[in-house]
């Protein structure tokens, strides 16, 4: 008989400063969006899920070769008009980025976040935990050239995984991890945000 479960849609949206995108004027906006995402929903996600802060120890103006080595957030939150939601934000240095051989110009600080509603609430990513799609194929870091985007059709598991985590703990992680867990589910439950520092 086959698959009978309905065939899910994410939607997805990029967030960046560019030349070109759904504002119609350079600078920080939403760079292209599926069709399902309202202006509304786009501005509530922009509020909510994008934004990148540089470590204050890494270099003001990096070279192509640090901006590689700068951190990468994930970051997974509930968005009342859309859902459960999970960005993936780079630093990607300059305001502009060169095309077709171009130089990037313009200030430093600029960042891209490619945003992906979850399709549902009792399984929004098929099965798959937010953390499981660190490192998943469907993540972009490259503008759009026109304002629209299809919908994603399938999410598949990145390079992450439970026993992947537990293999990189030695004896000193494994001493705290107990608190990490004790308040990561105080945080979900309203309690204060877990801030984790680590390299």
């Amino acid at each position: 008989e086959g698959d009978s479960r309905t065939r899910m849609t994410y939607e997805q949206a990029y967030h960046t400063c560019c030349r070109h995108g759904i504002a119609g004027t350079p600078g920080f906006q939403v760079n292209a969006s599926s069709a399902g995402l309202a202006t509304e929903q786009l501005e509530e996600l922009t509020r909510r899920v994008v934004g990148y802060r540089a470590p204050r120890d890494y270099p003001p103006e990096p070279t192509s070769d640090e901006l590689s080595r700068f951190p990468v957030a994930l970051t997974y939150r509930h968005v009342a008009s859309v859902g459960p939601v999970i960005a993936r934000t780079v630093y990607v240095g300059q305001e502009f980025r060169g095309r077709d051989g171009e130089a990037d110009s313009g200030r430093y600080g600029n960042y891209f976040s490619h945003i992906v509603v979850g399709d549902g609430a009792d399984d929004p990513f098929d099965g798959l935990l937010p953390i499981e799609l660190w490192g998943a194929s469907h993540w972009t870091t490259t503008e759009s050239a026109t304002t629209g985007l299809s919908a994603l059709v399938e999410l598949r598991a990145g390079s992450m995984n439970l026993a992947a985590a537990l293999d990189r703990l030695d004896e000193r992680r494994r001493e705290w991890i107990g608190n990490v867990i004790d308040g990561v589910h105080a945080a979900l439950a309203g309690g204060p945000r877990v801030v984790l520092v680590e390299e």
